[in-house]
């Protein structure tokens, strides 16, 4: 399997950081509904997790909005060194007594209104207990020195980039920004249990932020 890129176009102009869209997704999920927020907000090749892998815009296409939705917040932000792809982490909770953590991969790009951040991937897992809030999402940006090639598939493989082999298709993907300082990767095993893993580039070597595994 080959790394994808996800790119983005016309980076020039000043934009909205994720975070803050990260936190009008979350306002416009209150305000608007849950899921014509999703829908507003998605990317055209989104996936989500419910608790399955499925393609968003035919999961989300004609789906009623829930009378209570869910709630998150923002509490650190990863993003590239080109400021093209960005993952936002946090607390999320429902109108009850579940809570969690969510996962959102924002992707910077043109779109016929302009440049924006559209999610690409949304995924979350329960939790016993909250997750600390911030009242200051933590961003933390991928060095812009010595910006690395990509790496070979066997590099790759052994290093955790890329899903095991006996990862099932679709559910196992890998992607990386343009620069390649931002890396994730995402697949499922035969049980269901997920896993979720992202590097952020240093300066001399990626760093394994994200080490997620969701249990099935």
């Amino acid at each position: 399997m080959i790394l994808a890129p996800l790119l983005a176009v016309g980076l020039g102009a000043a934009a909205p950081d994720p975070v803050s869209v990260e936190r009008a997704f979350a306002a416009d999920a209150r305000k608007l509904g849950q899921w014509t927020a999703f829908r507003s907000y998605a990317a055209p090749n989104a996936v989500m997790f419910v608790p399955q892998q499925v393609e968003a815009d035919r999961y989300l296409r004609g789906r009623a909005d829930p009378p209570s939705p869910l709630s998150w917040q923002p509490v650190v932000s990863f993003q590239s060194c080109d400021g093209s792809l960005a993952i936002d982490q946090g607390p999320w909770q429902d109108s009850g007594s579940r809570l969690g953590r969510f996962t959102t991969v924002w992707l910077r790009a043109e779109t016929s209104a302009g440049r924006r951040w559209m999610w690409v991937y949304d995924g979350g897992e329960t939790l016993t207990r909250p997750l600390a809030r911030a009242a200051r999402a933590v961003g933390r940006r991928a060095s812009c020195t010595a910006l690395p090639a990509n790496v070979p598939d066997a590099d790759s493989r052994e290093q955790g980039f890329l899903p095991p082999p006996d990862a099932p298709m679709p559910t196992a993907q890998a992607h990386h920004s343009a620069d390649y300082s931002l890396r994730y990767a995402y697949w499922s095993d035969a049980s269901g249990r997920r896993t979720f893993r992202a590097w952020l580039w240093k300066g001399r070597a990626w760093q394994l932020i994200i080490d997620q595994k969701i249990a099935a």
